[in-house]
C-alpha cells in the first residue's frame, strides 16, 4: 500500500467523465473524412466512470484534495515529472460526458471499447518504455 501511486481526486465532487480509446477515435476520423461530414458529432465510448472508480480500477490509492490542495498537488507532481494537465482537472472536478449516439447514427461506428475499459487499459500501458540509443550509420 506504501508503494501504490496516490491519485489525486476531488473531496468536493466526483464527477462522471467518458473517454475513447484512441484507435476508435482514429476510425470514428477517417470515416468522418471519407463521409466529408461538415457538421460536429461527440465522438465517445459508452458508459461513464467516475474519478474515484477509475482510480480503484487501477488499484491505486485515492488522495482527497480540496481547495488550495490542488495548487500544492499540481506543483509538487510536476516536480515528479507528471504534471496534471489543466483540463484533467477540470474533468476530476466537473466531470464530461457526452451522447454520441448521433455518431453511431451518421458514421456507423461503435466504439469497441466502453469507457471503463478504456481507462483498464491505460492502467495496462507500460509506465515506462526503455529503448537503446539510436545510433547513425554511416
Amino acid at each position: 500500500l506504501l508503494r501504490q501511486p496516490r491519485v489525486p481526486y476531488s473531496l468536493l465532487a466526483d464527477s462522471p467523465f467518458a473517454v475513447i480509446h484512441d484507435g476508435d477515435a482514429a476510425n470514428a476520423f477517417v470515416a468522418a473524412a471519407a463521409q466529408r461530414l461538415d457538421e460536429p458529432l461527440n465522438i465517445v465510448a459508452p458508459g461513464a466512470i467516475t474519478t474515484m472508480q477509475a482510480i480503484m480500477r487501477g488499484h491505486r490509492v485515492p488522495l482527497p484534495l480540496a481547495g488550495p490542495e490542488w495548487w500544492i498537488a499540481g506543483k509538487l507532481s510536476h516536480m515528479a515529472g507528471a504534471p496534471i494537465p489543466d483540463h484533467v482537472i477540470e474533468l476530476m472536478h466537473r466531470g464530461r460526458l457526452a451522447d454520441g449516439a448521433k455518431a453511431a447514427q451518421v458514421l456507423g461506428l461503435h466504439p469497441a471499447l466502453s469507457t471503463p475499459e478504456v481507462i483498464d487499459h491505460l492502467y495496462a500501458w507500460e509506465s515506462v518504455v526503455r529503448i537503446g540509443r539510436i545510433e547513425e550509420v554511416a
